[in-house]
């Protein structure tokens, strides 16, 4: 069964949002961990300058300016989440996943760095270490939607566990602010599958 992939990045409008302190995360469950992580407004201009490059698939120019802002603001996080998916983007995933495992190491509460880690980690075909990945992004943040998402993905197409699949495409769902309507058909398609499962179990006990 063969799946577009939905992984999801930050977005533009979410990166610029936490640069400027002004709630790309709020609330418990390290949704403000977000903004602790990421530079000042000082650093904007550069830092936009980076997620324009990033968007626009200049992705040596993002990978240097994300890894000049990394250096120059050591106590933040967030730099290095972009920085690794601009090394995921160009398929080096060996220095994608430094760059992240450098972000949870300043930043252990940050849900979307180690929710990006497992997204490089299953590339990798590290679905274990993945997982794990998975589950300390919702531990830092149970109401991170995309670690949902991505669980979902795992646990659907690699693991075969669908029921865990079922219930993170649920969760996924149920907080996503515009959820992608594919998800719909794929949990529709989850419990089909587990039904007809059932039925056969019972028809041959």
């Amino acid at each position: 069964m063969w799946r577009p992939s939905i992984e999801r990045r930050l977005t533009r409008s979410c990166l610029l949002a936490a640069a400027l302190l002004a709630g790309c995360a709020a609330g418990p469950n390290g949704r403000d961990a977000e903004d602790a992580h990421t530079p000042p407004a000082a650093a904007l201009e550069r830092f936009e300058q980076a997620v324009s490059a990033l968007d626009a698939g200049e992705l040596d120019t993002a990978t240097r300016d994300f890894a000049e802002i990394g250096r120059s603001y050591p106590e933040y996080a967030t730099p290095l989440v972009n920085l690794g998916i601009a090394h995921g983007r160009a398929g080096r995933l060996e220095e994608a996943e430094r760059a992240l495992r450098e972000a949870v190491e300043r930043a252990p509460d940050l849900a979307v760095a180690w929710s990006e880690l497992g997204i490089v980690l299953r590339r990798q075909g590290r679905l274990e270490d993945a997982r794990a990945a998975y589950d300390r992004a919702l531990a830092a943040d149970a109401d991170y939607a995309n670690a949902h998402l991505n669980l979902g993905v795992l646990c659907d197409l690699y693991l075969n566990e669908p029921e865990v699949a079922a219930a993170a495409y649920e969760r996924y769902l149920a907080l996503a602010a515009t959820p992608d309507p594919r998800v719909d058909a794929w949990l529709s398609e989850i419990r089909a599958r587990l039904g007809r499962d059932e039925r056969t179990a019972r028809a041959n006990p």
